[in-house]
């Protein structure tokens, strides 16, 4: 599986500083080339490519906000098992630590990383297997 690159921290065509709460469009070519564009530059772009296109947006800091399970993301970023993997971005969603961006694309709001997660359908019975196992890597 290939690496794909994090959010860049500033407009690949006029260098603005995305700031927070302030909204970008990404675009990751067929190659695994991403580009980030802030808002008045993806306007102007008249050529946006070939490949997958989103909006996103810098997250404000939080003073306190529920506690991010760190043991689960780090599981998340080493397991090899699409199946686990599948099931742990779907934890981390609901967590608020991956934002899906596209089909199979999720993204960490906080550093910008991207993941490529393939869509898996599970029985009720193999997902309740999974999850035991899940809670048992994360619980160690």
């Amino acid at each position: 599986m290939q690496s794909l690159p994090k959010r860049l921290s500033r407009c690949i065509l006029n260098g603005e500083v995305f700031k927070e709460g302030m909204e970008y469009f990404s675009v990751l070519d067929i190659d695994g080339n991403r580009k980030d564009y802030c808002f008045q530059c993806w306007e102007s772009c008249e050529n946006k490519g070939d490949g997958h296109f989103w909006k996103g947006k810098i997250p404000f800091r939080k003073e306190k906000k529920s506690r991010p399970d760190e043991q689960a993301f780090q599981i998340f970023k080493e397991i090899k098992d699409h199946k686990k993997k599948f099931v742990l971005a779907l934890y981390l969603q609901r967590k608020q630590q991956l934002v899906r961006r596209t089909h199979s694309l999720y993204e960490c709001p906080e550093t910008g990383e991207l993941f490529d997660v393939p869509k898996i359908t599970l029985s009720p019975e193999e997902g309740e297997i999974l999850a035991k196992e899940i809670h048992s890597l994360i619980n160690g």
